[in-house]
């Protein structure tokens, strides 16, 4: 049938049916024909339903606004990302400025003779239509045409390229994902479809795997780091639908007493307060945000150090510290900050006269072991930490001093 001009009044007021105070389905407007949606039953009486549409009739508007004023068929050029090859073909059909989802039916896939993939330059004929269910905007993919790599892809590849020759890619460089990772932390485009990209893949690989959002940088495009911290919440909080494998945390109000405590009873390290009134300022530290930590003390043995590196170079850089266990000194880690050049020059004289040449500890991680200066497990001191690793490790312990009033034997785990 004949394409009709399409009239964009139609959608912004559309004309109402005075007998039943309906406002007509769009196949009797435009004439849509066979295959249209079925008309949606009248808005139901009410206050305000005289100037209202249901989702169904708006779903129909835009498809009919899309069939009146496209061409049956279209051609479009561009770059295939995200395949989904399976019986029916789905992917992503873009350009630098913008993307199109596309759908390819097992009957047309059939058709195709040449070998498709990511980053692939093609020209694409089909029609595009409004997929009601899901809301979106689609290219019912008819033939497909090669063109050849696309820029984009060309790009990616001297990128690559380029990454390959400063050494990023050496397998010296890449560490095993772990079976069960804690954090992930993600480098993202303006665009974020990185982000995308990372969710996908964790929700795979990591069924159990949750990302919880806590600020927005840029919405629609557009950076909103200069927004105060409430402005980019609300914001955040009106962007993301939290459920399933993405959360955005609840805000745990300004009483910093009870944000330690919910942070104590869910086992966390502490809690980061941010000024309200501030806006985020990427790449430095601001005062303005403060990580408040929990700190617990534990006594500890020494059972060697590493000399320091850099400007601490002959000097103490930590001291590697252990526990009583069934078989001997277990090592639970080390510690290199909370003392002064000073402390740490009266530490090496307390610890001199118990050199030693093998380690005290059952055993120590090679990365530990290196360059390390054993010493007798006489002396027992403290430490402050945010509590322990999955591996029986101190986390961020910080010195506070020797426990002379201590024996070894006495040391427990607080």
């Amino acid at each position: 049938m004949p394409r009709r001009p399409f009239n964009p009044d139609n959608i912004a007021n559309p004309p109402m049916d005075m007998t039943t105070g309906a406002v007509p389905s769009p196949a009797s407007r435009v004439g849509m024909g066979a295959g249209a949606a079925t008309p949606a039953a009248p808005v139901a009486a009410g206050r305000g339903a005289a100037n209202s549409v249901t989702v169904t009739q708006l779903a129909a508007m835009v498809r009919g606004a899309l069939t009146t004023g496209l061409p049956a068929k279209i051609r479009v050029i561009g770059e295939v990302s995200n395949l989904s090859s399976r019986a029916h073909w789905f992917f992503n059909l873009k350009d630098q400025g913008a993307s199109i989802r596309c759908v390819c039916f097992a009957s047309n896939v059939r058709r195709i003779t040449f070998k498709v993939g990511d980053g692939m330059e093609v020209i694409a004929t089909g029609r595009v239509d409004f997929y009601d269910a899901q809301g979106n905007v689609q290219l019912y993919v008819d033939k497909l045409e090669p063109v050849g790599v696309g820029e984009l892809e060309r790009r990616y590849r001297a990128l690559c390229d380029e990454l390959r020759k400063l050494g990023y890619f050496e397998e010296s460089r890449k560490k095993p994902l772990p079976p069960m990772p804690q954090r992930i932390a993600i480098v993202t485009s303006r665009g974020g479809a990185a982000l995308h990209d990372v969710i996908n893949t964790a929700r795979k690989r990591w069924r159990g795997c949750k990302l919880m959002l806590f600020d927005v940088l840029t919405a629609g495009g557009e950076s909103v780091v200069d927004l105060a911290y409430d402005d980019r919440r609300a914001l955040l909080d009106r962007l993301v639908e939290s459920g399933g494998a993405v959360s955005v945390p609840p805000s745990v109000g300004t009483s910093l007493a009870s944000a330690m405590a919910t942070s104590l009873d869910l086992g966390l390290e502490g809690v980061v307060a941010k000024r309200r009134t501030s806006p985020y300022r990427p790449g430095r530290r601001s005062p303005d945000w403060v990580k408040i930590r929990h700190e617990r003390a534990q006594e500890v043995i020494v059972g060697g150090w590493r000399p320091g590196e850099g400007e601490r170079r002959g000097d103490l850089g930590a001291l590697l510290l252990g526990m009583p266990g069934p078989t001997g000194l277990v090592y639970v880690g080390r510690v290199g900050t909370g003392f002064s050049a000073a402390e740490r020059r009266r530490i090496l004289t307390a610890l001199e006269p118990l050199a030693a040449d093998v380690s005290p500890f059952d055993e120590v991680p090679a990365e530990d072991a290196a360059g390390a200066r054993w010493v007798l497990p006489e002396r027992v001191a403290e430490v402050a930490l945010t509590g322990w690793t999955g591996g029986d490790r101190l986390r961020h312990a910080v010195w506070r001093g020797w426990r002379p009033d201590k024996r070894p034997d006495e040391v427990v785990r607080e």
